[in-house]
């Protein structure tokens, strides 16, 4: 099993990877063929509707309340597929149909500053890229059965695919001189060949609708329970929306110095802490209704590692935020006072790695015993203590102030999670109170953080500085994976049998 899990979550990181820097690439050919003006305008608001409206409306909740079903029951679950798929699928597609003959009011709640010109083109270019949003839609079904069978690969891929498609299209404009309606069409280009790829690789689906509902598997508590998905995810995406709210009251430049700070966060977030929860989520679901020892095994190794890994990333970060922010944002009109002032409130703001890892770990076990309701109550309440604490002005009237009432919400969400977590055989204090792991965990983050800090010290390129910091946060995670007697007797086991 940790072999598998091993394979699983390498392959879901470079996927991830893959797809953040077709991101990057993305954006680059964008400034490329648009610059900057009212017309890049509409394009960075045409690509980001689709992801807004999924975000919010769907984000991780089909994923949250399918696979705990299709490791639940596997006899049925190519007819559950194949339900949902069809039933979500159409759900959005009049969703979709409304907001086609409706998009003034969504692009004028979205856009409210832009001028007559630029309303009307968006609301002309967007009535076609929105058709995107039923085709992910779809694809969030087909994605959490490949997931629920291990199969990661092709899922991971997605963005890689969508942002290839986007790339190809603006290079196409570029060439032919097209407009904003033939880099559209290569945008859903992108979603079908997503969905297409899922397809293909599950196999077998056959075009038999009258008798893949006769025997109908989407139940009222399925769909309870996505509602309570979509509103506790949809919670959480509001937290970096109401910070960049609250930012607006200070001075210029206050929103782009937290939105560029929450990018420096959220980019390792993706890559060395959530991915795990998307990994484990299958094998949590399958171990809680077959085997309790395993589930049980699952949990408490899941917590400690989503723990190691965020909490060594957060302090090598923090070390190092003058570097890290040079390098991602060191460019063009940003000044060394700008980088300053991201990389102090992006230090900060690493406090929110493993608040956020832990999270979205414990929401995933409560997810997979199908209990979509905790999260829920959980993550408003952490939202509305993130707004009540940032508009007492308790911490200040600052960025700083803002950055610690974000910490402040999650904090509170990760400890009511992890209060209300409730398994046969094991507490959570005897998780997070192993002395070996505790000991381990907290000397080797101060010891990151030290050595980090003595290296940003040197006169070493930006490059440089991240490089070895990576090395030593490998070095201390390789020594907190051997204390583990289980990994250590595996290994010993192994190198034996050489």
């Amino acid at each position: 099993m940790l072999k598998s899990l091993l394979i699983s979550s390498l392959i879901l990181n470079i996927g991830i990877l893959f797809g953040r820097l077709s991101g990057f690439v993305r954006e680059s050919f964008m400034a490329s063929v648009y610059g900057v003006g009212s017309e890049a305008d509409i394009v960075v608001l045409m690509l980001s509707v689709p992801d807004i409206l999924v975000n919010i409306l769907m984000g991780g909740a089909l994923g949250a309340v399918l696979i705990p079903e299709f490791t639940r029951t596997p006899e049925t679950a190519r007819r559950l597929l194949y339900q949902s798929t069809l039933y979500f699928g159409l759900l959005f597609l009049l969703l979709t149909v409304f907001l086609y003959f409706n998009m003034e009011y969504l692009v004028s709640l979205l856009a409210p500053g832009f001028n007559s010109a630029q309303l009307n083109t968006s609301i002309e270019v967007i009535r076609w890229v929105v058709w995107l949003v039923p085709l992910t839609v779809m694809s969030g079904a087909t994605t959490a059965f490949l997931q629920a069978k291990n199969q990661y690969a092709i899922p991971a891929m997605g963005t890689l695919m969508v942002n290839c498609s986007i790339i190809l299209g603006l290079e196409t404009v570029r060439k032919v001189d097209g407009g904003l309606y033939l880099l559209s069409l290569f945008v859903l280009i992108g979603g079908v060949l997503r969905l297409a790829s899922q397809i293909v690789r599950i196999g077998n689906i056959t075009l038999s609708p009258l008798k893949s509902i006769k025997q109908f598997l989407i139940s009222k508590a399925l769909i309870v329970r996505y509602i309570q998905a979509v509103i506790s995810g949809s919670t959480l995406l509001l937290f970096p929306v109401i910070a960049r709210s609250q930012a607006t009251y200070l001075e210029d430049g206050s929103v782009s110095v937290l939105n560029y700070a929450t990018k420096l966060v959220e980019f390792p977030l993706a890559l060395t802490v959530t991915f795990l929860s998307v990994v484990l989520l299958p094998p949590l679901s399958k171990s809680y209704y077959g085997n309790a020892d395993v589930h049980e095994k699952t949990v408490k190794y899941g917590m400690q590692v989503t723990l190691v890994l965020s909490i060594l990333v957060a302090s090598s970060l923090s070390a190092i935020s003058e570097s890290y922010s040079s390098v991602v944002f060191g460019y063009g009109r940003i000044t060394s006072e700008d980088i300053n002032s991201i990389s102090g409130l992006a230090s900060l703001g690493m406090l929110l790695l493993p608040l956020i890892g832990m999270s979205t770990y414990l929401t995933s076990v409560f997810n997979s015993r199908q209990n979509t309701q905790t999260p829920l109550f959980v993550n408003l309440s952490g939202l509305i203590s993130f707004v009540l604490i940032c508009k007492s002005g308790i911490y200040g009237d600052d960025l700083r102030a803002v950055m610690l009432s974000m910490i402040s919400g999650y904090a509170l969400i990760s400890i009511f999670l992890l209060s209300l977590l409730r398994i046969d055989n094991i507490k959570w204090l005897k998780v997070l109170l192993e002395i070996k792991f505790i000991f381990s965990a907290l000397i080797s983050s101060v010891l990151v953080y030290k050595i980090c800090s003595e290296i940003q010290e040197l006169s070493l390129s930006n490059w440089q500085t991240i490089v070895l910091s990576a090395l030593v946060s490998s070095l201390f995670l390789t020594i907190i994976t051997l204390l583990n007697n289980e990994v250590r007797e595996r290994l010993i086991v192994k190198m034996r049998n050489l």
